[in-house]
This record gives C-alpha cells, structure tokens and sequence, in this order.
C-alpha cells in the first residue's frame, strides 16, 4: 500500500483527488489441487481513503474483502449459472436487457429458496438444480405463481 501521491503527475491528473488517496497492492496465493504448483496474482485497487488515516490498512482489506464477497455472490453466480461472461453479442440494449432478466430470474430463484428453507426447515436446493426443475414453462408459471401469491 502506498500514498497516491507517489504516482507519476501524468497519472495524478488523470484521476483527480488521487494525490490525496490510497493504492492497494494485493496478492492472492493458491494451489493447484492437481499438480500443487503454486501460483500468485498481484491485484490493484485505487482508494480515495487518506493514506495517512490511522486505520487505512483496516479499511482497504474490508474494502476489498467487500467487493470480492459481491463478485462472488452476485457475478460469479451470474456466470456460472447464465453463462453472463460467455455471451458474444455487440448490441448493447439485448446485452443489458439480458442481464435484467438473468438478475430477476435468480431473485425469483433465491425467493423460492428462501420459501424452500421456511417450508422444509433444511438448506433449499442449489440454484442449478432449482433451474433445471423449472425448464418446463408449466413449472416455472407455477413456482412464479406461488411467489406472486404469498
């Protein structure tokens, strides 16, 4: 982590009020589960947070820590399940209208969890196996039904 103001005056003007913030360097480790190499990424993050807060180091990792815990909740899942990261198309309005529609269909997909976990009293069904019990336009016009209907 080091002050912004350390940055080249050609970045510095580039992003005003850098000169006053923060940059984080993070590095992150894992292991391969099947060869056991071991890799690193080096990430960085640009804070308007005062280098000289007392705290700032306290501050950034829960900065960070936040923004990976949405990544992971909401993109990740995003990806995963809707293949978001796969589509190839130019146009920017299908694009965004598909991505409305994938967050709506994985709110009503949480909700029927959630009804799931109150009903049974167990932990719901994973969103995958939810997805593939409402392919039928019946079964999914049901499971909207009983949302719309509580």
């Amino acid at each position: 982590m080091f002050p912004g103001s350390c940055l080249p005056a050609v970045l510095l003007k580039k992003w005003i009020g850098l000169d006053e913030g923060t940059i984080v360097k993070t590095t992150t480790e894992s292991v391969s589960k099947t060869t056991g190499e071991i890799s690193s990424l080096d990430r960085y993050y640009i804070s308007s947070l005062n280098f000289l807060n007392a705290h700032i180091a306290e501050q950034c990792a829960r900065a960070v820590r936040r923004h990976w815990g949405i990544e992971n909740d909401l993109h990740y899942v995003l990806d995963v399940n809707f293949y978001q990261d796969r589509t190839q198309c130019k146009n920017a309005n299908y694009l965004q209208n598909r991505v409305l529609l994938n967050k709506w269909a994985l709110g009503m997909i949480r909700k029927l969890q959630k009804e799931e976990e109150t009903e049974t009293g167990k932990e719901a069904k994973s969103v995958k196996r939810i997805m593939a019990k409402l392919q039928s336009p019946s079964a999914a016009l049901e499971a909207l039904a009983t949302l719309i209907n509580k």
